[in-house]
């Protein structure tokens, strides 16, 4: 491993899980624009790290915004953006999990 042959030690294991919701097209009027708002939408959660908390990142044009919560944040965008509700405002388009290692080096973690 590069790390151990730097003489790095494991420390613990690691883990992100990331969404990536797109806004909603209405299907009924095509070629209306999308009203402003948040067009990408990423839901975060480091399950290892941070395990009660949740990170909604919201693309508006040229600034992004951040919103830290508890994980009750899931279960409210859940059910907002449904199937079952009349229209949900967002499509989720990717859904990615990583884990790995993290190493200290020093003074470092990585």
């Amino acid at each position: 491993d590069r790390f151990e042959s730097l003489g790095a030690k494991k420390v613990c294991k690691w883990k992100a899980q990331i969404s990536l919701y797109k806004k909603h097209a209405d299907k009924q009027y095509p070629g209306v624009p999308v009203d402003k708002g948040a067009l990408d939408v990423f839901m975060i959660q480091f399950p290892t790290d941070a395990p009660d908390k949740c990170y909604l990142v919201a693309r508006q044009g040229e600034e992004d915004k951040v919103l830290e919560s508890g994980t009750g944040l899931q279960n409210i965008w859940a059910v907002m953006n449904s199937s079952n509700s009349s229209q949900p405002l967002f499509d989720q388009r990717t859904a990615l999990t990583v884990d790995g290692w993290a190493y200290r080096l020093g003074d470092f973690v990585m």
